[in-house]
């Protein structure tokens, strides 16, 4: 690159030193840092989650159902993915909130 000799210097240019450059910026490098906290003695308890609120399953003849667990609501549908995109929607995509379950569901109208 003969016409522009800028444009190679700036390739050659060697990488800062950043190490060095953070030591600097430190108020005073000679302190050491404040050692952490120890750990908790015991864990934080979770809250309880709450129980599902709609089971997916098959029916006894073979159908994907989604049931609401007081049996309020829920419906037949063609494919496992429908009745959990169904059962999703109803409980704002609640996590817990659907169950996939390998026992029959009975939709009770």
């Amino acid at each position: 690159m003969p016409g522009r000799p800028g444009a190679a210097r700036s390739l050659m240019r060697s990488p800062p030193d950043f190490p060095s450059r953070r030591r600097e910026r430190r108020a005073n490098p000679d302190t050491p840092m404040p050692a952490l906290l120890p750990a908790a003695p015991h864990p934080i308890p979770r809250p309880a989650s709450p129980p599902p609120r709609f089971l997916v399953g098959r029916d006894p003849a073979g159908h994907w159902v989604a049931v609401e667990a007081q049996g309020r609501a829920g419906g037949l549908f063609r494919t496992c993915r429908d009745a959990l995109h169904y059962a999703a929607g109803e409980t704002g995509h609640q996590l817990g909130a659907v169950v996939l379950t390998g026992d029959p569901v009975a939709l009770r109208l």
